[in-house]
């Protein structure tokens, strides 16, 4: 059996896929498999990966369009190895990237059930555009960090496969956010461990590339609702963790026009953090500028 599984879900994009197979077969570290779940319709990846005649590659088809959270649940089903890793593809991975993850686990006990690294984000013409890499290195805990942004990018990660038996997977019934939640829910049950390294190559591709398509400001704030009322709880409990989620959601209602809904979320974020009045002067500003209008 395989020590990795590497599962890379697919979205109508056969012409960037095998980019992100060349990276997986050009690590170092040799002991993984590959499984993609192809999620596309209109056009099938299954001949760029018939293409490459490795044993390695498993090939899993989607009957119907299901999406990211769905289609990375299939592939950890099907997955054979002890650790889990996700790759995008339209993301590639530097040839060290599974080696120092598996050692980074092998220098843990149990209680970490995440290796993650930084990455490198590119345009569409190959240029830099910036590295992301954590503050901190080795075994971390970041809970209340996490509960302000996921900013751990799924092609990231590694995980271990056995947490998968406490029912932890990507919550089917969201359409954003699920990496996010994923993360805060694994943050429960144990600790991740960061490499400050970028270990990765984040492709920005236009918005209408990205797997499933883009999405309307409708439905991004409307799963956005539905995430922070999931993790109410948590949120309770950092008030100002809470007004900035609330601070997000004006500011995609104002980039849409839609100022009423966002002097909302402002005001709800100064009644979350009253002594914060930076989301008081806010939410007057905007009523100002709604009466001008």
């Amino acid at each position: 059996m395989p020590r990795v599984s590497v599962v890379i879900p697919t979205h109508n994009r056969p012409h960037l896929i095998g980019r992100s197979i060349k990276s997986v077969l050009a690590q170092i570290y040799g002991d993984f498999e590959i499984i993609i779940v192809d999620d596309g319709i209109e056009e099938r990846a299954k001949n760029v990966i018939d293409g490459f005649g490795d044993v390695r590659i498993r090939y899993v088809q989607n009957e119907q369009s299901v999406g990211g959270a769905v289609s990375r649940n299939i592939g950890i089903k099907e997955a054979c190895g002890e650790f889990i890793a996700f790759l995008d593809d339209d993301d590639e991975w530097l040839p060290e990237k599974l080696a120092k993850q598996v050692k980074a686990f092998d220098s843990c006990d149990d209680s970490v059930v995440l290796v993650f690294c930084g990455l490198s984000k590119y345009n569409k013409n190959g240029e830099l555009l910036e590295v992301n890499i954590s503050d901190e290195n080795g075994v971390v805990w970041p809970f209340q960090k996490t509960l302000y942004r996921g900013y751990i990018w799924t092609s990231t990660i590694m995980l271990r496969k056995k947490i998968i038996e406490q029912g932890i997977m990507f919550d089917e019934t969201l359409k954003k956010n699920q990496e996010w939640d994923l993360q805060l829910r694994l943050l429960k049950v144990g600790k991740f461990y960061a490499i400050k390294e970028s270990l990765v190559k984040l492709n920005i591709l236009a918005e209408d590339e990205h797997m499933g398509g883009m999405q309307n400001i409708d439905t991004i704030t409307s799963y956005f609702k539905i995430f922070i009322k999931k993790h109410y709880a948590d949120y309770k409990k950092n008030k100002k963790a809470l007004a900035f989620c609330y601070l997000r959601l004006a500011n995609l209602y104002k980039k849409n026009n839609q100022f009423t809904e966002a002097r909302k979320y402002l005001f709800k974020a100064w009644f979350a953090t009253p002594w914060n009045l930076f989301y008081f002067y806010y939410a007057i500003k905007l009523s100002f500028k709604m009466l001008v209008k």
